[in-house]
């Protein structure tokens, strides 16, 4: 690998760092049902398709309804004027899918609701993101894609559209740049007073952090407030207007 694609697949690891850590702004949202995140996969790493999942979201609702949300990244430095085909996708959502029929087969012990997202910065062919709407809602696709997209997902009729209305197609993100400024917008709107450097670059090292052997790749609430030295909620939101008492 030469130098230019080392600083390529760099650009890509950061890309990651600063997406993850805006996801991760999410745990302090005022009546969050967002319980953790987990980093370079999931908490069930004994089911299929963990390798393709790059994050993953646990949320509860007050009625104890559980749902996790997978992600897989993909950034590019130099393709990002050229359409991502399908067969680009195959791999994602070969994994996607085994992580779908799992869930279906323990759904009756294990009720929870799964959604399925890759996030880019390259948009994905237009005519794929279509027929994929299409066998969502059962309606007919050229013969050839549907027969891939059984092949790639071993799934067919019901089970085939259930799964395709799981997955998120969200090609419309910035490169590692725009996630950087991102960043410090989200954390603005979170933290009273100007956002400093150390704030937006503590969350982007958490996030690098939880990618090694040696981490439990989670990420709750108390971790992240403890990243930028808080204690109290006060110090998160900017303080509420005081009015003046008229005569």
């Amino acid at each position: 690998m030469n130098n230019e694609s080392v600083s390529y697949s760099r650009a890509g690891d950061v890309f990651h760092y600063r997406w993850a850590a805006r996801r991760c702004l999410r745990l302090l949202y005022p009546n969050t049902e967002l319980e953790k995140i987990v980093i370079e996969g999931s908490n069930e790493k004994e089911k299929a398709g963990e390798y393709v999942i790059d994050v993953s979201e646990y949320s509860k609702t007050k009625d104890d309804l559980k749902s996790i949300r997978y992600f897989q990244l993909k950034h590019t430095t130099i393709r990002g004027h050229n359409a991502m085909k399908l067969a680009e996708l195959k791999k994602t959502i070969e994994g996607f899918a085994d992580r779908f029929r799992q869930h279906e087969m323990y759904k009756k012990k294990s009720p929870v609701s799964i959604s399925f997202s890759i996030i880019t910065n390259r948009k994905v062919d237009s005519t794929v993101k279509e027929k994929l709407l299409h066998l969502q809602n059962g309606k007919d696709v050229e013969i050839r894609f549907r027969r891939t997209i059984e092949n790639y997902t071993k799934l067919k009729g019901k089970r085939l559209a259930q799964f395709c209305s799981l997955l998120k197609i969200e090609d419309a993100e910035g490169n590692y740049n725009v996630q950087n400024i991102e960043l410090r917008i989200e954390l603005s709107q979170l933290v009273a007073g100007s956002v400093k450097n150390t704030q937006a670059d503590a969350l982007t090292i958490m996030v690098q952090e939880k990618v090694l052997p040696d981490s439990d790749h989670n990420v709750n609430r108390e971790e992240v407030l403890k990243r930028f030295n808080i204690t109290s909620e006060r110090d998160l939101f900017p303080a509420p207007p005081i009015w003046e008492k008229l005569d």
